[in-house]
């Protein structure tokens, strides 16, 4: 009888153990999953930064290839004038030279 109190003993401070156990686990488990809820309202916030960054990023590459053919356009547009403008003033320097010879 003795024996089987002993071990009743043992059980019991081992249940007593595992309580404590289970009790420390189960505070680590609620600290984790606190932390996990932080963790995903972070990630949702980074995500929808992310999205926002992109589609201007996308706004921005647009403007600017515009500006680019905006740009090459104006280029364009000048050397041809310049192209046709020389020309002109040197027909008018010689009609005016022509008239003054004669």
């Amino acid at each position: 009888m003795a024996q089987v109190e002993e071990q009743l003993g043992e059980a019991s401070a081992r249940v007593a153990e595992y309580e404590v156990a289970m009790g420390a686990l189960q505070t680590s488990q609620a600290k984790l999953q606190s932390e996990n809820g932080d963790l995903s309202s972070q990630l949702a916030d980074a995500e929808s930064k992310n999205g926002s960054l992109s589609k201007a990023n996308t706004n921005l590459s647009a403007h600017l290839d515009e500006a680019k053919s905006e740009l090459e356009m104006e280029i364009s547009v000048s050397e041809n004038l310049v192209f046709f403008r020389t020309p002109l003033v040197v027909a008018a320097r010689a009609v005016a030279l022509i008239l003054l010879i004669n």
